[in-house]
């Protein structure tokens, strides 16, 4: 009994929009299962029912019949592996193979399998999801494949395995803290296949193996004296150099915030003289005053355009999905730590090449430590979950301080 895949939209119930999802239907002996492919949507008018693609009317039909080919690839992928693992599979079998939920082959395709729910999260914004995690856990990925080979048994994944791989990595300097990282990822997706169930906890390679320990980063930070010298350094206008020290001066001003939310801000999200967002990396609201010497960076991109445009020029640009704008922002946070290190050399800071964009997050939350303000105050300032994150930003308090608090104790005994 055959299997068939087949692009379709439903219209049935026509949406408010007007605009009908497109799914992938599995059928199977009268059988139907569906599956939404994220973010494309077409009109009924522009759909060709003996094709299965949209026609050359819709106004990006090449980017949206793109779209389809890539998901009929994956869904044909899946049902490869269903019928490996079942020669009577159902349909619902395979869309779950398609969609992530459903264990087939080993651990390979089990990753790809669960990354690539992660990618279309990321893509769709109705879904909770990170573009950026998927990036790095997929070139993660991709580096172990090259390591172990293109197929991976469940039992062949072993701790002399794991032992191999981080030996590679140091012999390629990879840093403890970066192994332990990379190793992480591929153990977050042998715990999530013992959590279905597809592999005995008694089976954990982990177990056997010990995690390389992280290095104690350098937690380097700027003084207020030090950035302001930075600020008043005298580049190109419009230049990288100018660039890279608007943003991370900016960065600073408004609490220490990331090089990507920065990087991601537009002109609606600057009113009322605040700055509001939503982290990128936790999810949080934030908001910030616009003060003065940040309004005077933001001039110099300005007049404000249209709500939607980004606030730095060379984030313009027209990106057919999530992925093609996370990637183009990671390049351009790359080209800015880059640049920094020399601004940092020309405004006389001692060990230029210690001081990238995340600096200006220790620099910010030292610079309140120093003006008395409590720590849960500044974990709010710069939108940690942990305590525990925050203190790791902040240096030990200097000894007269410490001196000082006791002096307060015993004043009046």
């Amino acid at each position: 009994m055959l299997t068939t895949i087949t692009p379709v939209i439903k219209t049935a119930r026509p949406p408010k929009s007007g605009a009908h999802p497109i799914y992938i239907r599995f059928s199977r002996g009268g059988n139907h299962a569906y599956s939404r492919i994220a973010g494309i949507t077409t009109r009924k008018e522009y759909w060709s029912a003996r094709r299965h693609r949209v026609t050359s009317r819709h106004p990006d039909h090449e980017w949206v019949n793109t779209q389809i080919e890539e998901a009929l690839g994956r869904a044909r992928e899946a049902l490869t592996l269903a019928r490996r693992e079942a020669r009577d599979h159902s349909v619902d079998d395979v869309r779950g193979v398609f969609e992530g939920r459903r264990i087939a082959g080993g651990f390979f395709e089990f990753a790809d399998a669960r990354l690539e729910v992660m990618r279309r999260a990321g893509e769709d914004p109705n879904r909770k999801g990170s573009i950026d995690t998927w990036i790095t856990q997929s070139s993660t990925m991709s580096m172990f494949k090259r390591f172990a080979g293109e197929t991976l048994s469940w039992a062949d994944l072993t701790p002399d395995l794991l032992r191999s791989w981080d030996e590679e990595m140091i012999a390629r300097g990879n840093r403890g803290s970066t192994r332990r990282r990379k190793l992480e990822q591929v153990r977050s997706h042998f715990h999530a296949a013992i959590a279905q169930g597809r592999i005995a906890r008694a089976d954990d390679p982990f177990e056997g193996f010990e995690m390389p320990k992280g290095e104690a980063t350098n937690k380097r930070r700027l003084t207020k004296d030090q950035i302001r010298a930075l600020a008043e350094l005298e580049l190109p206008e419009g230049s990288d150099d100018a660039f890279a020290r608007d943003a991370y001066c900016l960065a600073f001003l408004m609490r220490g915030a990331r090089v990507r939310d920065v990087l991601m801000m537009r002109w609606r999200d600057v009113r009322s003289a605040r700055w509001e967002y939503v982290t990128s990396k936790t999810g949080l609201p934030m908001s910030a005053p616009v003060l003065e010497p940040a309004q005077e960076i933001l001039a110099r991109y300005g007049p404000s355009g249209h709500p939607d445009q980004f606030v730095f020029p060379r984030m313009q640009g027209t990106y057919r999905s999530a992925e093609a704008l996370a990637r183009h922002a990671r390049n351009e946070a790359k080209m800015i730590g880059d640049r920094l290190k020399r601004i940092a050399e020309a405004a006389g800071v001692e060990h230029p090449e210690e001081v990238t964009f995340h600096t200006s997050r220790h620099s910010w939350a030292n610079e309140q430590k120093a003006l008395g303000k409590p720590v849960a105050a500044i974990m709010n300032g710069v939108g940690h979950k942990r305590l525990s994150t925050t203190q790791g930003y902040l240096g030990p308090f200097p000894t007269p301080e410490l001196d000082e608090l006791l002096d307060d104790l015993t004043s009046s005994w």
